[in-house]
């Protein structure tokens, strides 16, 4: 006997009906046919949909992959962010292979939970009490962590399960062994640089119950958690929780929705919250806010100072390599980031000025140790040339990056153990061993890029320098002032962690500016404050809501063409629609990438519900060339 069932595919297409023979339930991972090829569906329903023409391959998988939760997830994520239900879908589970389900010899945990101090006791009733949305907000090292472990805690006393996601994994080695060490084989850790298997095992048991605590990165927060209390999103103002591909979500809005659908505790944490998630604890009063002002273990915030450096400095300011020399000298540790990995930035023509680019790509190619030159958006590498392909002329190495730095500070220092974190590094089998290195005491110096400034907890780092730490507010988007103040504070507070002073040395090119001289004093409130006044001047969240709409084509015209077409489009459908100003259609930031020629919209808005639904009718009706691929992202975090 024959029945039907709707199944959504990972292609921007709706749910096809297909018959089969057997046994299918809602979330079932099976093989369908689609055109010529056989592809991996998601069955959403079955007995219903339009008439089926075709039969399901294969079962894929034993039991179903996505719970009934799951599903109504994906269509919920498919109206909100204008994709196909299958694009959800298939965010939500790692790469399958079927496997025989198995559980392991379990490992239990301590359960030795360290007391509280007062204001963290407080504030932990407070959140527990109040089922919703909150707002913790504390200085680096007040102990944030620590209410997050007492929270999850008393999750599973009430046997249910609690999701922690934080923004790089890898600099949290520290918090995972913490936890495995209370909770033991409760804890599931779900992030991308784990092997396919691992991944495929610990989603099976968080799926059957088997763990209750998940640790992860931005998809972990689609865990198929049976009874979800407690969502935490720590270093919530971290842009990566947003996803760059559709469905373009950002995981503190999946969290939200799953804790309104569970009545669950809702967290978010930061030393140096989002301007929008503090304006809506403190204005919109729609977050329960709650601070710590203290360091848990009695340390004080570090000094912050400023070292100017001119237009066209050396690697490193003689200051601080004077501070970093006697630092070690007090066998102390010192944390040295400059965001630019690679050797040289550029590569500069002494006789036309201009530096070498990317030829698929509107960037500078960076020079790395040994010659090579890489493009860091799509990843090409070429030789160095002789000369300048235009001109013939000299090409001058610019500035300093994370490999230059490392190698010049152990000529000036020898006898220096140094190792460096980037990017580059961190890819390597081994590359994270320089942490162990860190934490044991055997490192005088750590240099890295962005990476170092997220939760390191390192008791012998007493000094942070910042090279070039001004050098973000120049970027073309209205979130560089905030960058840049999350980033020197987040740095800055991996200093004097413990009973020894920290100190912190910003090199600038220029005088402070204001979002610099709030960093140095250690003023979020003033910095946020001033911040939301500008905003609110120029119309941007957290006072709009931001729509961007992105054409991307090989060709440039076509590009140009379907985002002119989009505009009148759009200005014809929404010209009435109250509080919403659409922006013309112009090149992105960076026109081209990997090839692709890129044009955008911004649409601002207060009536973004109306907005979506205007969108999705106007799209729908535009037939684009082949060639051509548009790309909708709600509330984007950069606009390059």
């Amino acid at each position: 006997m024959f029945e039907q069932a709707q199944i959504a595919t990972a292609r921007p297409i709706q749910p096809l009906s297909y018959f089969f023979r057997g046994e299918l339930r809602p979330g079932h991972l099976v093989e369908v046919p689609l055109k010529s090829s056989a592809v991996p569906g998601i069955v959403m329903e079955v007995g219903t949909g339009g008439p089926a023409t075709e039969e399901v391959l294969k079962l894929l998988d034993d039991e179903p992959l996505l719970t009934a939760e799951q599903l109504q997830l994906g269509k919920w994520m498919s109206e909100r962010y204008l994709v196909s239900p299958g694009e959800a879908y298939f965010k939500m589970f790692p790469a399958w292979k079927q496997t025989a389900s198995r559980k392991s010899a379990r490992t239990e945990g301590s359960r030795s939970l360290l007391p509280l101090y007062p204001a963290q006791q407080t504030i932990l009733e407070n959140i527990w009490n109040q089922p919703q949305t909150h707002l913790l907000h504390g200085i680096t090292g007040s102990g944030k962590t620590e209410i997050y472990i007492h929270l999850i805690d008393r999750m599973l006393s009430f046997n249910k399960g609690s999701v922690l996601l934080l923004p790089e994994i890898a600099l949290s080695v520290q918090i995972i062994e913490r936890l495995r060490g209370i909770f033991g084989e409760e804890l599931a850790l779900m992030h991308s640089s784990r092997k396919p298997a691992e991944r495929r095992a610990e989603y099976r048991a968080v799926l059957s119950g088997e763990k209750r605590i998940v640790v992860g990165t931005r998809s972990a927060i689609f865990a198929p958690l049976l009874n979800p209390g407690l969502f935490i999103l720590d270093e919530e103002h971290d842009p990566s929780y947003k996803e760059h591909s559709a469905p373009r979500y950002h995981a503190r809005q999946i969290a939200e929705h799953r804790a309104q659908i569970h009545q669950a505790i809702f967290l978010l944490g930061s030393a140096t919250p989002s301007v929008e998630s503090y304006f809506h604890a403190r204005v919109g009063k729609r977050i329960l806010y709650h601070r710590l002002t203290d360091r848990a273990f009695g340390g004080q915030l570090p000094t912050v100072q400023v070292i100017q450096t001119g237009s066209d400095p050396p690697p490193i300011s003689e200051r601080l390599l004077a501070e970093i020399a006697g630092n070690k000298e007090k066998k102390e540790q010192s944390l040295i980031l400059l965001n630019r990995r690679g050797y040289h930035p550029y590569l500069v023509c002494a006789l036309c000025g201009q530096a070498l680019s990317c030829d698929r790509c509107s960037v500078s190619l960076c020079m790395h140790r040994g010659g090579e030159l890489r493009c860091h958006y799509c990843n090409q590498a070429q030789r160095r040339p002789a000369s300048c392909p235009t001109c013939q002329g000299q090409l001058l190495p610019q500035s300093a990056g994370t490999q230059k730095l490392e190698e010049y500070l152990l000529e000036r220092l020898p006898g220096l153990q140094i190792a460096r974190l980037d990017s580059d590094i961190s890819r390597r089998k081994d590359g994270l061993s320089v942490l162990d290195d860190l934490l044991n005491g055997s490192l005088d110096v750590l240099v890295g890029t962005q990476m170092i400034a997220k939760g390191l907890d390192a008791p012998g780092v007493t000094l942070v320098g910042v090279l070039q730490a001004d050098r973000g507010l120049y970027m073309p988007d209205f979130r560089a002032a905030e960058r840049t103040f999350h980033l020197l504070t987040q740095v800055a507070g991996r200093a004097g962690r413990r009973e020894k002073e920290g100190r912190v040395f910003l090199e600038l090119s220029a005088q402070p500016a204001e979002v610099i001289r709030d960093a140095i004093g250690h003023h979020y409130e003033a910095f946020v404050n001033r911040e939301l006044a500008v905003r609110r001047a120029a119309h941007y969240p957290p006072f709009c809501r931001l729509v961007r709409l992105l054409y991307r084509s090989p060709h440039a015209e076509r590009s140009r063409d379907a985002a002119q077409l989009l505009h009148a489009d759009l200005e014809q459908a929404l010209g009435k629609l109250e509080n919403t100003q659409i922006l013309p259609a112009a090149p992105a930031p960076i026109e081209k990438i990997n090839g692709q020629f890129r044009w955008h919209i911004i649409i601002k808005t207060q009536m973004l519900p109306t907005l979506r639904g205007l969108i999705a009718g106007v799209t729908a009706q535009r037939k684009e060339h082949h060639t051509v691929y548009l790309e909708i992202d709600f509330d984007p975090v950069d606009l390059f």
